[in-house]
């Protein structure tokens, strides 16, 4: 698996919405202005990466739309970040209302280099939890996803842990691990509007 995949799976999962964990938590609504700071970390396997360097990323909703700042931030990103905050992205990661105990999969056909093959994804809402991060303490629920995909000769998989909070419309923390040594890790450092 490459460092690109593990930085897309754990971005891709880190957001919700309600105020409070009630074990069924309705798609988020953005307004104007909202914001995520994520620290994002990623270490071991591949030696070759097309990811998002390790660092500081900021999502924004703006315009209607939600966009990671900056200007030369790769593509790559926006699949990591939208299991983050939900919408970022046109893939289904999230499926609303999010209840403990759902599961569901996802299969996508995708392509590079010359490539291409499927991966394939399972979502478990397995359990409401609290979690503090450097952002503060938050009731969560948390999600598992774990993915397969084969290329060539070469079957990866890995798996995501996302602690969703419907306080924040995001998760705020995930941690990543893959067959190759990936391993990696999002957390929520601020969050909030600036209109």
């Amino acid at each position: 698996m490459t460092r690109r995949f593990a930085l897309y799976a754990l971005l891709a999962g880190l957001f919700f919405s309600t105020s409070t964990v009630s074990g069924q938590e309705s798609a988020p609504a953005f307004k104007e202005g909202d914001y995520w700071k994520f620290e994002y970390k990623m270490s071991g396997g591949a030696s070759v990466s097309n990811n998002l360097p390790p660092g500081t990323y900021t999502i924004v909703y703006q315009n209607g739309k939600l966009l990671i700042e900056g200007s030369d931030t790769a593509k790559a990103g926006l699949d990591i970040f939208g299991l983050a905050v939900p919408g970022l992205t046109s893939q289904p990661w999230y499926r609303f209302p999010i209840e403990v105990g759902n599961t569901w999969d996802l299969q996508q056909k995708l392509g590079g280099s010359g490539k291409s093959f499927v991966r394939y994804s399972d979502f478990a809402v397995e359990k409401a939890d609290k979690i503090t991060v450097s952002s503060g303490s938050f009731d969560v629920v948390k999600l598992t996803r774990t993915t397969r995909q084969t290329i060539g000769s070469n079957t990866s998989r890995s798996e995501t842990v996302y602690y969703y909070s419907p306080a924040t419309k995001s998760a705020i923390k995930a941690n990543y691990s893959g067959t190759n040594g990936e391993v990696g890790e999002i957390n929520l450092i601020e969050y909030g509007n600036k209109p």
